[in-house]
């Protein structure tokens, strides 16, 4: 998983339900693949934070 693209992928959704006239079903879509992109990044940002966490004990 690609964190930087996942991130451009959510700003261009966040700016396409900002500036587009969307249907509620386009929207909930967005919304859905947004949410799925956030938890996806996070959980990769969560590990990369612990393996961080587990050679800085490594080292100490």
């Amino acid at each position: 998983m690609d964190i930087e693209k996942n991130i451009k992928k959510l700003e261009a959704i966040l700016e396409k339900m900002e500036k587009e006239t969307v249907s509620i079903e386009e929207s909930m879509a967005l919304y859905t693949e947004a949410v799925t992109l956030l938890r996806t990044t996070q959980d990769r940002l969560s590990e990369i934070e612990q393996k961080i966490i587990n050679l800085d004990d490594d080292n100490d």
